[in-house]
């Protein structure tokens, strides 16, 4: 008796551990699956801002390039900027180009906040990809500052031939075929190295 006794209490000690293990595997398996999901939860979602903040400044760029300026354009920029001036025309003109220009600073400023969480996940790549987008909104920058000084007419400031036609190439989308048109595809290829990036973990 006393045997079978030990025998039980063996077996049953057994059947503890056992448990025990099958427990702790069940619940370790368990955490690496949600863990494994909300991985796949953040980066999703990640992925999909990233993307979007892309396409707002790819959009907004485009906004900025259209050739043309309404005269309702340039009366809501004047008032919204508060300016008063002699020449409507001009000063509508220059207010409407600011403010297109402030939009695609926000723009900016919001694919910035995503691509620091994207170059945390993916690392150089997507630090690569947003820095060539942010290149192109720069060159825009340039572009507009030396618009702008030409048309106030500063007597101090002159461009050559080659300098006014870069300007004007960057300043005016000819063509949305990027084949004909040089900066929409700059823009377009910077925007491609982010798809490129995001697309594997939109896939759900």
């Amino acid at each position: 008796m006393q045997i079978n006794s030990e025998i039980v209490t063996a077996i049953k000690d057994g059947t503890i551990a056992i448990a025990a293990v099958s427990g702790a595997t069940v619940a370790w398996l368990g955490l690496w699956t949600w863990n494994r999901q909300l991985r796949g939860t953040t980066e999703y979602e990640l992925a999909r801002r990233y993307l979007r903040a892309a396409y707002t400044v790819r959009d907004e760029i485009a906004r900025f390039r259209a050739p043309l300026i309404t005269p309702q354009e340039m009366a809501a920029a004047l008032k919204e900027s508060g300016a008063e001036a002699e020449d409507p025309v001009s000063a509508g003109s220059r207010a409407a180009y600011v403010r297109r220009w402030n939009r695609v600073v926000d723009a900016v400023s919001d694919l910035r906040v995503d691509a620091l969480e994207a170059e945390v996940l993916w690392g150089a790549a997507a630090k690569n990809a947003t820095e060539a987008l942010q290149a192109c909104a720069g060159e825009l920058s340039a572009s507009l500052t030396m618009f702008l000084d030409r048309n106030a007419r500063n007597p101090g400031f002159q461009l050559d031939s080659a300098t006014k036609q870069r300007i004007e190439r960057v300043m005016y989308q000819t063509s949305r075929d990027p084949d004909k048109d040089e900066f929409t595809k700059s823009i377009m290829e910077a925007v491609g190295l982010i798809e490129g990036i995001v697309r594997p973990h939109l896939r759900r």
